[in-house]
């Protein structure tokens, strides 16, 4: 094996990715003009020498461009680690750019470093390369600015994760289950509410077995515990459904005698009536008793859908766009949506570009009711607008928002309309989208739809994950990630709508975008953008529409979800009905605003409050955060590249750690991996904006910190490990 081969072997299973499959890509400098295509103007000039190991390639860029274009056969089908030594004569950079193109360079460079004059380099850097479409994959390498840059000794190694398993957790139970009578628990009326009672372990739980929430939404479940005898004892509650409803369990510690209150969180993601099974357990005794959720039809929160079709559990909101033409047939319509229709279960979301006739449009609709959940009369894809068409574009919008609304509102009563899609951006004033948004509003167009639609923030296709220069990080936070600051935000429209007297809610529209070579890294992508839209304001959102060539799909062909999919469908629970708050700690370490480091977003939904992370660096952070309580109990999700792509961890009865009892600081600390999204989730006796009181980086005590369960080394440091033979 070679030595670049054996090391990234080494770093997979150092990494907790003992799968991951790493392969040299069969590009070098040796093949010299046989694979490499010359790329100059203005006085550029490339030159090779040597040959074998040895070959060299001199870029003299001028007052234009010098470089070198290969196509990479076969194409990578993960990350791309690439590594290059080289000389500099004045002030070059080095610029790789990937290309289905070859004879033209991309104006846009996906990595850009300077070369320090004198001695030789080593440039390193960890690449995402765009997802294989219908054209070859190329790999260009050049030189800008002043000077000459000699290369050589290029080396490309990829690394591909498998797809993972659908490690979540599988219904308690199944479809349709109806409990055998009272279970455990006896029956009781008081004042015409009939309760139901059970014993653990010298304590008696007495619950009400109906209770109802909206959909998204969590059930008000409480339990009157009264505790009998001296002496802490352990209570746990946990609950059983089946698909349609997720439930955590709660862990509560009693330390008297007494009456005491417990809850339960019981959170609705499909609409439809359920039967569950709650167990009360404390030390080996156990006892169940059966709960009745009605779960009802509401505005969709983030992952779940406004309707249920019978015998397919639909769950999210999915795209499709019919364009449409006044001579259009329904039956050429309706073609267009069938692959959707006859998908996956899903609710679509129909994009309308261009509007039939209207006895066709009600034809449509009328043949796919029960079918499609939502309706916008115009999609409408960024571009920008003369500044005296604002009056006109909004007046049409109006008139086609009015055309569907006065359909749909009669053929379908299930389904609803949402507006066009709107690119607002962050400043509220002066841009051409918010001016278009403006001005609908101003015309009263919000009647005739139940939601404003944003498109969501675009997502990178590709980027630059860690770089390196003499085996040392070269830059921090990643410049991958500055793409995903977000662009646009719905509190603007927020701001718009409050001017007209406007209430609509906000659905995020679009996340997903582009695919690249690595599923998982799509699936840290996604988690992100969801994050962001939330924490913006949005309370809901919709998604691509199936497996489509280029794009960040949820689901397979064969219905099976995605890396993203899953994502997705676990941060819906955490997002679902979360309040975005602001920030309010002071640290000068970490303000967790957006392209920074470290990000944080923060969140309060009833006695919960939720803190977003993610790490912006190429190497994992130690955080502490001081919180202002203690909490009840602690809930974690990480949806992670790495495995597992998804985790939990949760501790019904939270206690600090031993180091932040014996500081006497209500502390807890938090390890947070690149390429990870954390959310981390505390119930509070009273959830408050100002939950947290700091968030700083954790300082080690003496002796050093703890050694970790797993290599924390970044990438560029057991490369240079592995050169120097100590690896």
């Amino acid at each position: 094996m070679p030595r670049l081969l054996l090391f990234l072997a080494v770093l997979a299973a150092a990494t907790g990715c003992a799968t991951a499959q790493t392969g040299e890509l069969p590009l070098t400098f040796a093949d010299g003009q046989r694979a490499w295509t010359v790329l100059a103007d203005g006085g550029g000039q490339v030159s090779w020498s040597g040959s074998g190991p040895a070959t060299e390639v001199s870029l003299a860029p001028g007052a234009g461009q010098a470089g070198i274009v290969a196509r990479l056969e076969p194409e990578p089908t993960g990350l791309v680690d690439i590594g290059v030594s080289a000389t500099g004569e004045g002030a070059p950079q080095l610029v790789v750019q990937f290309l289905r193109e070859p004879t033209t360079k991309s104006a846009a460079t996906l990595w850009r470093m300077a070369v320090p004059p004198g001695k030789r380099q080593r440039l390193a850097a960890r690449l995402a390369p765009p997802a294989a479409g219908s054209q070859p994959l190329y790999l260009y390498i050049g030189a800008q600015a002043q000077g000459q840059l000699r290369l050589s000794e290029l080396a490309l190694v990829q690394e591909t994760l498998p797809l993972p398993a659908d490690t979540s957790v599988k219904p308690a139970l199944p479809d349709g289950w109806k409990p055998d009578g009272p279970l455990d628990a006896q029956a009781r009326e008081i004042a015409g509410v009939t309760e139901l009672t059970v014993d653990v372990g010298g304590t008696q739980v007495s619950v009400n077995p109906e209770t109802s929430c909206a959909l998204g939404g969590f059930a008000s479940l409480s339990a009157l515990v009264l505790a009998r005898g001296t002496g802490t004892r352990m209570l746990s509650i946990t609950g059983e459904f089946p698909d349609g409803v997720a439930c955590d369990a709660r862990e509560y510690a009693i330390a008297k005698s007494g009456l005491h209150n417990a809850s339960l969180r019981v959170q609705g993601l499909l609409p439809g009536a359920y039967s569950g099974r709650l167990t009360a357990s404390s030390g080996k005794d156990s006892a169940s008793f059966p709960i009745h959720l009605t779960v009802s039809r509401n505005y969709p929160a983030f992952g779940v859908t406004a309707g249920d079709t019978p015998g397919a559990r639909q769950w999210q909101l999915r795209e499709v766009l019919v364009r449409a033409t006044v001579t259009s047939t329904a039956q050429q319509l309706l073609d267009q949506v069938r692959p959707i229709i006859e998908g996956p279960p899903t609710i679509p979301v129909v994009f309308f570009e261009g509007l039939p006739e209207n006895g066709v449009l009600r034809e449509f609709v009328t043949a796919l009711k029960g079918k499609v959940g939502l309706y916008s009369a115009a999609w409408r894809p960024g571009r920008p607008y003369q500044s005296n068409a604002f009056q006109e574009e909004a007046e049409a919008l109006l008139a086609v928002s009015r055309e569907l609304h006065s359909v749909v509102s009669t053929a379908d009563l299930d389904a609803a309309c949402i507006s066009p899609v709107f690119d607002c951006t962050a400043n509220a004033e002066g841009t051409p989208e918010n001016r278009l948004l403006d001005a609908c509003l101003a015309l009263k167009m919000d009647k005739y739809f139940g939601a404003v639609v944003v498109r969501a923030t675009p997502l990178p296709v590709g980027g630059v994950l860690g770089e390196s220069l003499n085996d040392k990080n070269a830059r921090e936070p990643s410049a991958f990630w500055a793409d995903l600051d977000p662009q646009q935000y719905p509190r603007t429209v927020e701001a718009l709508m409050e001017k007209h007297d406007a209430s609509q809610p906000i659905l995020t529209s679009g996340i997903g975008g582009p695919a690249s070579t690595d599923e998982r890294l799509d699936a840290v992508k996604v988690a992100r953008s969801m994050c962001l839209a939330a924490y913006a304001g949005a309370t809901g959102a919709t998604f691509p529409g199936g497996p489509e060539a280029g794009r960040i799909a949820l689901t397979r062909a064969d219905g099976a979800l995605s890396p993203a999919g899953l994502a997705v469908r676990e941060l819906s629970r955490e997002l679902a009905g979360a309040a975005p708050i602001l920030r309010s700690w002071t640290s000068s370490e970490i303000s967790g605003r957006f392209g920074e480091a470290i990000v944080a977003l923060p969140f309060v939904r009833g006695d919960e409050v939720i803190l977003v992370l993610w790490n912006n660096t190429s190497t994992a952070k130690l955080l502490t955060l001081t919180l202002r309580q203690v909490p009840y109990s602690e809930h974690v999700l990480a949806v992670s590249r790495d495995d597992p792509l998804i985790s939990r961890t949760y501790e019904g009865h939270f206690e600090f750690t031993k180091r932040a009892v014996q500081a006497k600081r209500q502390e807890v600390y938090v390890r947070l991996a690149p390429l990870q999204v954390q959310v981390l989730r505390y119930r509070m006796q009273i959830a408050i904006p100002t939950w947290l009181d700091g968030l700083t980086y954790t300082v080690q005590p003496k002796g050093g910190p703890p050694k970790p369960d797993r290599d924390d080394r970044p990438w560029w440091k057991k490369l240079q490990d592995w050169a120097e033979g100590t690896e």
